[in-house]
């Protein structure tokens, strides 16, 4: 029987054990608090409480699939291991003791759990399904996965939050110059993200703003360091926006990015970033200082109606420099407005509170998470099938969350829904 390690320390975090317990040496065990679960260096639990015998011990937990690997691993000299007091193995394949093995007590796990534990994580392991406890979802009642949903939303700030405060550290604490690069990446929608924000870092938002005197000098900056006025243009407005850039240029000693990063394949014309500049260039220009307004803002709709812009008259009948096409206006619809508030505004918002020790902000954050509509794409669509709730963006968030950071990484030991199905036919402690 295979047994991995993460599935010993599920069984010992919720002591899924047959009782009573006995260490190698015959000595009694009781556990009074399995410690904490530690996944940085060092054992795999901390502040536990056991008693061997008569004697109380409170220290770390280590776990192992095989007492050797406390050699293997070299635990033997390294001193966060000083404080282990109990070894939990499912094999002890140490017969006698070996130099410099630290005189631990040791708990061996084989035979001390019901096999239905291993069989249903096994399954889960091995499981090729879009999810793998997708046909077993219906057992976990609803509150169990909207409270799983409530923690991964928040999860999903935190973690985007810790790459957002590194950026923040590379420009100083200048919230402004980072919303603004964050702006730009959700402009780009994944096929240009990258681009967008190489853009945004060759163009600082304080010169931009330096230089908004009027709407045709903000897209000079932005088209001209886009590497997208390089060449001689037939129509007065490109041909205008390259002699105002090649002033600017000159000025601040400015150098265009590679105009070939830019992808248009398989997009929608609506989606060109050139379009897309556009519409960031006429947002930029509208506010005075935007990240200033977002943390006016209260309601949603305040925000909804601060992105509710259209780029300038040329691109009406423009997708490109110089070739006209059929009239429709270029402006940002709902479901674009919704995504640059899920993934630019809220994390922003998110970490601007954190940073400022401003719990106002961070619940706000969260609350407009909840007010949001729910994004729609593949992973959420299918989500929906499987019957969660995709209404807000606060469960959209989630569910991608879920996804992306657990199902798929098999991570169905860290998973409250996964928990909940392995732990059906809990032993019952004797």
């Amino acid at each position: 029987m295979k047994v991995s390690e993460e599935f010993l320390c599920y069984l010992w975090k919720f002591q899924l054990i047959y009782l009573p317990l006995f260490t190698t040496d015959k000595q009694e065990l009781v556990i009074k608090n399995p410690g904490i679960r530690n996944r940085d260096a060092g054992p795999d639990f901390s502040e536990a409480i056991i008693k061997i015998d008569n004697t109380i011990w409170a220290g770390n937990i280590e776990i192992h699939t095989k007492s050797s690997d406390w050699i293997n691993h070299n635990h033997q000299s390294d001193k966060k291991y000083e404080s282990v007091i109990l070894h939990v193995v499912y094999e002890d394949d140490l017969q006698h003791p070996l130099p410099d093995f630290n005189p631990i007590a040791t708990l061996v796990l084989n035979n001390k759990f019901p096999t239905s534990h291993l069989n249903e994580y096994q399954y889960f392991m091995q499981n090729k399904q879009w999810v793998a406890c997708e046909n077993q979802l219906d057992d976990v009642n609803e509150f169990r996965r909207n409270h799983f949903l409530g923690r991964l939303a928040i999860e999903r700030l935190e973690r985007k939050s810790l790459i957002l405060r590194s950026k923040l550290t590379e420009n100083n604490n200048d919230f402004n110059q980072l919303f603004y690069v964050q702006l730009a990446n959700c402009f780009g929608f994944k096929t240009n993200s990258y681009t967008f924000e190489i853009l945004a870092n060759s163009l600082p938002y304080t010169l931009l703003k330096k230089n908004n005197e009027s709407l045709l000098q903000t897209e000079a900056l932005l088209f001209g360091q886009a590497g997208m006025l390089e060449k001689s243009f037939i129509d007065e407005y490109p041909t205008e926006l390259k002699v105002i850039y090649s002033h600017l240029k000159n000025k601040y000693a400015l150098t265009p990015i590679a105009g070939h990063l830019w992808k248009y394949l398989r997009l929608r014309p609506v989606n060109f970033p050139t379009i897309r500049i556009a519409q960031l260039a006429k947002l930029i220009h509208k506010s005075d200082i935007l990240f200033s307004e977002i943390i006016e803002c209260k309601k949603v709709d305040d925000l909804i109606k601060l992105f509710n812009i259209e780029a300038s008259l040329y691109w009406n009948d423009h997708y490109h420099f110089d070739k006209k096409s059929g009239k429709r206006n270029k402006k940002l619809g709902e479901a674009t407005i919704n995504l640059i508030l899920i993934n630019a505004v809220v994390p922003s918002l998110f970490i601007y509170g954190k940073q400022m020790g401003n719990d106002k902000f961070v619940r706000r954050s969260v609350k407009f998470l909840s007010q949001i509509k729910g994004e729609t794409n593949a992973t959420i669509k299918k989500w929906k099938k499987l019957q969660f709730n995709t209404s807000a963006a606060f469960y959209t968030q989630a569910l991608l969350e879920l996804k992306t950071q657990y199902c798929d990484h098999k991570r169905c030991l860290d998973c409250e829904i996964g928990i909940e199905l392995l732990k059906r036919n809990k032993a019952v402690n004797t």
